[in-house]
C-alpha cells in the first residue's frame, strides 16, 4: 500500500485517464440556493438546477491545452508549458459536500489494480474504433 502511493507517475496517469475520458457522463448538478446566484456575471434564480459535464469542462480549450492528448505531465508539473492548465476543472468524484465518499478507497484500489496488471501482463490495445463512442445510461 505504502510503495504504491509512492508512484507518483503512476497517479498522473490515473489523473490523465479520469481527465480525457471521465467516469460518469452526467453532470454533477446542484440546486442554486435560496436568494439565488451570481456565476459568470449572470443571476440565477433560487431553487433551479444547475451543472456541467465533466466531460465538456476538460474538453474545453478555456481549461486545458491538448485536450485530446493523453499527457500524464499534466499532474506532474514538469513540463511549464503546461502550467496555464485548470487542473481543478477535473472532479471526476464530484466536489464539496457532496464528494464520494470513497474517492480516496477508489484512488488506492485503482493504483493496486493498474500496479499489479502492468507487473504481471504485457498489456496491448486489441480493440478497433473509437473508445469515446459509447452509448450513455443514466444513472
Amino acid at each position: 500500500m505504502t510503495r504504491v502511493n509512492q508512484c507518483k507517475y503512476l497517479l498522473a496517469c490515473i489523473e490523465e485517464t479520469l481527465w480525457i475520458y471521465p467516469p460518469s457522463p452526467q453532470p454533477h448538478q446542484r440546486i442554486v440556493p435560496p436568494g439565488g446566484a451570481i456565476t459568470n456575471g449572470e443571476h440565477l434564480p433560487e431553487c433551479v438546477a444547475v451543472g456541467i459535464s465533466i466531460y465538456a469542462a476538460s474538453k474545453s480549450p478555456r481549461n486545458s491545452l491538448q485536450t485530446d492528448s493523453f499527457i500524464p505531465e499534466r499532474w506532474t508539473r514538469e513540463d511549464p508549458r503546461l502550467d496555464d492548465n485548470k487542473r481543478q476543472v477535473s472532479q471526476p468524484f464530484s466536489f464539496g459536500p457532496r464528494n464520494c465518499i470513497g474517492r480516496n478507497p477508489a484512488y488506492f484500489k485503482i493504483k493496486i489494480i493498474i500496479a499489479r496488471i502492468v507487473w504481471h501482463f504485457d498489456i496491448e490495445n486489441a480493440t478497433e474504433g473509437d473508445w469515446i463512442d459509447q452509448k450513455v445510461y443514466m444513472v
